[in-house]
Parts: structure tokens; sequence; C-alpha cells
């Protein structure tokens, strides 16, 4: 525990079976602490994020983003419990300190780019270790917080963390910063490569790269370029991408 320790700076620290576990017990723990309401953003987040709220009860709304992106100065006047990645959509790096700043309910962030020394700006800390995450295992998540009072009502009961991957996470977890540099240089370079397309954010740090096209033509040329660098690719629009009509390039799923 003490390697994820080094990296996730937070007081308290669960291990779960599945990073949507963590998301799970996250809601559970809002809706324990007299949560009534879940905010997530329209676009750029996780798909359980619009299926799990209901399981507890709570409130669903979406928040209107740009491509992902939330913009911190709409979360003024919101109440309830804010869940978001710090990644958009695994493209686009949100601003973690200014949404702290405005939204003054209860923050769940599920951190795509964990890799060292993680103190994100947030009352619970989620993350999976899932395949083609940064920390690769394909098995496992985490929730942490370094709140004594929420910590309290953490309950992962039946969703606990198998001792058996232990070892194993803890050298993936020596291995997150190298395998997130590596990606997100791989993501610079084929912003370069295809700067003559529309890219969403590109200016953002990421690791996904979300190019939109206009016609099939461009629509070709995006994927014959992912096909010849051997990049796996899918199609938007996409709730865990963006709502439009663009070919997202897969790079968080290279090896």
């Amino acid at each position: 525990m003490d390697e994820l320790r080094h990296i996730i700076k937070k007081k308290h620290i669960f291990l779960v079976d599945r990073g949507n576990s963590a998301i799970k017990v996250a809601l559970k723990t809002a809706q324990k602490l007299g949560n009534s309401k879940v905010y997530i953003p329209d676009q750029g987040g996780w798909m359980t994020y619009r299926q799990f709220p209901k399981k507890f009860g709570l409130e669903q709304e979406e928040i209107k983003t740009d491509y992902g992106l939330i913009k911190s100065n709409n979360l003024k006047k919101l109440e309830g419990v804010l869940l978001y990645q710090s990644l958009a959509g695994y493209f686009a790096e949100q601003d973690v300190k200014g949404i702290r700043k405005k939204f003054k309910g209860l923050i769940i962030l599920d951190v795509c780019n964990l890799s060292k020394k993680v103190d994100l700006h947030s009352d619970i800390l989620i993350g999976s270790f899932g395949q083609a995450k940064v920390v690769d295992l394909g098995y496992g998540g985490f929730i942490a917080t370094d709140d004594d009072r929420i910590a309290e009502q953490i309950d992962i009961k039946g969703v606990e963390f198998a001792d058996v991957y232990f070892e194993k996470l803890v050298d993936k977890l020596l291995m997150a910063k190298k395998r997130l540099k590596q990606l997100c240089n791989t993501s610079k370079k084929v912003k370069k490569d295809l700067k003559k397309f529309k890219i969403i954010h590109k200016d953002k740090k990421g690791i996904n790269v979300i190019v939109k096209f206009s016609n099939e033509e461009e629509k070709g040329k995006i994927i014959d370029y992912c096909s010849e660098k051997e990049y796996e690719y899918t199609l938007c629009p996409r709730y865990i991408r963006v709502n439009e009509e663009a070919v997202s390039i897969e790079l968080k799923r290279l090896s």
C-alpha cells in the first residue's frame, strides 16, 4: 500500500475489484452523506455515469460542456455532487483547481491520468486499474479521501480487491509515470501529423486524440492514417468521447 500512497496523496485509500465498483461506492457514499442530486458532463464522461446514480435514488443532471471540458463559471449556483473525469474522454485535461473553487458541493473525481503524486482537488478520488488505463493491470480500482467523515461511510463489502493481484499492481504503479509520458508524447505526435484536420482541444494535454470530419473523404483519410499507424479508433458521436461526428484515436489502448 505504501507504493499506492506515494502516488495517491489521500489519507484513506480503499482498493476495490473494478473501476465501476469505485464509482458505485462513491455514489452510495454521497447518498449516505445526504446528497440527492448528481451532476455529470454531457459528454466526455464514462458510460456508467448515466446508469449508476438512479441505483441509489439520486437525481441526475447533465452539465453542458465545451466538448467534455467543464466551465467552472457554470458551477457557481449548483448544489449536490459533481462526478467527472480528470481527462475529458481521455483527450483533454480538466481545470480541476478552477472547478474545485467554483463548485461548493461534493466532488467525485475520476482520475484518468494516474501516475505520480496525485493530489487532485476533490472530496472523493476514484480510479481504475483496468485494461487500457494508465495503470493497466486489467483488474481493480480504488476510492480515496482525506475526509474522516466520508471515510467512515465508505463500504467496500463485496467488492474488495483480491490480494493475489497486489504484487503486480505495485509493478504497474512503478511504471505508470513512464507509460503516461509515452502516451502523451504519442498524442502530441498524432496531433502534429493530423494538423490539417480539426482536432478537438488540440492544445490540451491528453492521451486520446479526437479529430472531427465534415465529409466521408476526410473521415476516410483519418481512418487510413489510423490503419497505417496501427492505432485503434472509434467513431463518434459517443457519450464517453464527444457528441460530434469525429474519429477518436484510442491511444490509451496502446500497450
